[in-house]
């Protein structure tokens, strides 16, 4: 006959160990584009066409926002409001006007740890392409140049920054 506490115990410790597990394979990647400039600035961003032809264009995520110096720490993107962006469904384009000192999320990847391979992730990236215009001229991304404009600030975080 089994011990039923042993027999929870071992349970526990099999579920512990299983979360554990599946946590630590994962991470969140936020791509953002930083304004560094002493004015505001316009991202225009273009999605990819749906997967699924027969589903609606729209956008993956609100566009979120952070201070600069918020970046490493552990304060939440605070979603926009639709006063401070427009989104067209027809040309699956995003524009959001951005201020000095704010850093803007235009996308949030699900990736796993170990070697990621650079086919799945620019097949994952949304984004087609990525216009800045701001005082200081204007710079845009098309292609697999859209998600290569993103640094790696970190493991977590890749960053466009205009300047």
């Amino acid at each position: 006959m089994t011990n039923p506490v042993k027999t929870t115990q071992l349970f526990r410790v099999c579920l512990l160990t299983s979360v554990v597990a599946l946590t630590a394979c994962s991470y969140s990647t936020n791509f953002v584009v930083i304004n560094a400039a002493k004015n505001p600035i316009e991202v225009r961003y273009r999605l990819k066409k749906p997967m699924n032809p027969l589903a609606p264009s729209r956008l993956p995520e609100v566009p979120s926002v952070k201070l600069i110096s918020e970046l490493d720490q552990q304060i939440p993107w605070r979603e926009l409001p639709t006063s401070r962006f427009m989104f067209d469904p027809n040309t699956r384009t995003a524009v959001v006007s951005l201020m000095p000192g704010e850093a803007l999320r235009v996308e949030q990847r699900k990736l796993s740890e170990g070697p990621q391979d650079d086919a799945h992730q620019a097949a994952n990236f949304s984004i087609e392409e990525i216009n800045i215009t701001g005082t200081n001229g204007e710079v845009t991304f098309q292609g697999e140049q859209a998600r290569k404009s993103f640094v790696p600030a970190s493991k977590t975080l890749f960053t466009l920054t205009y300047r």
